[in-house]
Formats: C-alpha cells, structure tokens, sequence
C-alpha cells in the first residue's frame, strides 16, 4: 500500500482554514455569511486594465526569482519607504504567496532537530511550517520581553520568527525591540525572520521600523512581505528579501513566478505612488466608517480597533495568506 511521510501526520490543519472553509460551504448553501477567517484589507481597489499587458508573454515561463522590472520596483519601494537597501538582482524572492516564502525559509535554514523560536501569541503557521521541515517549534511565553528571548535559545536553535505589526495583537516593534533582536541573532548565530506583511497598518504615532533597517546586508535577516495586504491584492503577489542560501533553495521548488500576477502587480506599482492602505488609513481617520466591529468614538480608537481587527487575520484563529 503506498504511503505519505508519517511527520506529516503530525502537522495539524489551520483552524482558520477549517473556519474558512466552512464559511464558503454555507455561502454557497445560500446562508448569509460573513467570513472573518482570513485577515484581508478593509478597503477595495478599483479593477484596473489588463489590456496593457504583454500577450501572449504572460501566458509563459517568467523569471523564476521573479520579473526583474518588479523586484526592482520592490527593492526601490523597500528603500525609500522604510530605508532598506535592497539589491533587487540577488536579495528578492517573488513568491506565491508570502506563506511560501516563509516556508521556503524554514526549508533552506533547518535540518532535522533544528528549532525555531517564535514568541506566542502567533500566526497558526509558523509552528506547523517549522514541524513540515523536519524542526521544532520553541514557543515562547506571551509576556517575555524581546531583551529575554534568548533564553529560549539553545545549540539547536536556527532561527528566531517575528512579526511587526504582530499578528494577531497588533503590537508594533518599537527600534530598540528591533536592535535586541539583532543582538540575541548575532550573539547566538540566528537568522531572523521577520514577517512584514502587516508594515502599513500603523498610526502616525507608532511608526513601523523594518529589521532590515539594523542590518542593511542581511547578514542574518530575512524579510517576507505582501501586496495583499497594504493593497489589498490578497491571493495575488507577495516576495520576500532573502540571503543568498535562501535564494539557492528556491529553484528546485518553483520554475516561474505567476507571471500574469507580477505584471499586473508590476504596473499598479507604477501608477501609485503609495500604496492604498496608507490612504486609507487618512482618510478614515477623518471620517471613521459605521461598522459594528470598529470602534468609532474617535480616529485614534478607530485606527488602533481597525490594525488589531485587520492584523488578527493570522492569529490563533484567523488566517491571513
């Protein structure tokens, strides 16, 4: 009888997928439903043209790291909106959703035994991701401070997961969280992953600071982040900066991009100068929207009830990728 690798046995579904899916069967059931499983935009785009396009080049193999002209786009965004410097020929990864590209780095780091340190709460599938490559998830308790998690490191650790803005709290990693994460990672030889899907929804106030911003080389970093998100493209691009092994590891596993989506992706790029979370975020401010799962007594409540509702999309139970 044929038969599957017994560790998968052990890699539990996401709750957030089970609630996903039952949602969508009750819809489709004719229930009224509205789905809170994935963590999605709170705002629409408009439907841009695709006429534009190059035909029939989208229908073939792209770059398998990614078009060019996008990682450069991406490198450039990354620099000037959060001060990363990025060399787009040899540090981006365009992925198939940024839930690859987080695997995809657990892949190219762990060797069986291997553990990963990643604080609680968390997304649902960081530790499953970890157990899918032959690792150990290290969870760590909900209140220890940055400045301790490396007591939670040991001679097998390989990695230590983030995300800012986290989900699901919402909590936003001030600079001097992010330079203690780079000392626990240099001190120990770590690579740091941090997750940025969530990098505009933030307030004016609370800035968000990339980890790439304390270590420009990426001697230990590696950043994943979305279009789904700050531009509410969910299902449609995401990419991840990555070191050179990191690189290496994703060939094998993939031999294009999703070249219809990284050029429509590409060219919406182009045309905004910002992306539209940002926007939206202003103007609701303004004007906080009526909605029964968003504090309105002002913009300030408005914003934080709006983040921590959005961010929670990857929590214990909800979803984001």
């Amino acid at each position: 009888m044929a038969r599957h690798a017994k560790y998968v046995e052990d890699v539990a579904t996401a709750m957030s997928i089970k609630f996903n899916n039952f949602g969508n069967a009750m819809k489709a059931a004719g229930e009224d439903v509205t789905i809170c499983s994935f963590g999605e935009a709170f705002f629409d785009i408009p439907l841009y043209p695709f006429d534009t396009l190059p035909f029939p080049e989208l229908y073939h193999y792209s770059d398998s790291r990614g078009l060019i002209g996008l990682r450069e786009k991406l490198g450039a965004y990354y620099h000037t909106q959060y001060g990363v410097p990025v060399d787009a020929a040899s540090e981006i990864l365009v992925t198939a959703g940024s839930k690859l590209g987080v695997h995809m780095s657990f892949m190219a780091l762990l060797e069986p035994g291997d553990e990963v340190v990643v604080p609680e709460p968390a997304w649902v599938s960081y530790s499953e991701q970890v157990r899918l490559c032959h690792g150990n998830p290290v969870m760590v308790p909900r209140d220890v401070p940055v400045a301790e998690l490396g007591r939670w490191v040991t001679p097998r650790t390989r990695a230590l997961v983030i995300s800012s803005p986290h989900n699901p709290t919402g909590k936003v990693f001030s600079r001097d969280e992010i330079r203690q994460l780079h000392q626990i990672a240099t001190e120990h030889g770590l690579y740091l992953i941090s997750d940025e899907a969530y990098s505009d929804f933030v307030t004016e106030d609370e800035p968000f600071v990339s980890c790439g911003v304390d270590d420009p080389e990426k001697e230990h970093t590696i950043i994943c982040n979305t279009m789904s998100k700050n531009y509410g493209m969910s299902g449609l691009l995401r990419y991840a900066g990555l070191p050179w092994a990191a690189n290496r590891r994703k060939d094998p596993t993939s031999s294009s991009g999703t070249s219809l989506a990284m050029r429509k992706d590409s060219a919406t790029a182009t045309q905004k100068g910002q992306q539209p979370c940002s926007r939206w975020l202003g103007r609701w401010n303004r004007e906080p929207p009526q909605h029964p799962l968003i504090t309105t007594t002002g913009p300030r409540s408005w914003t934080a009830a709006s983040r921590t509702s959005t961010t929670r999309g990857r929590g214990s139970t909800r979803s984001r990728r």
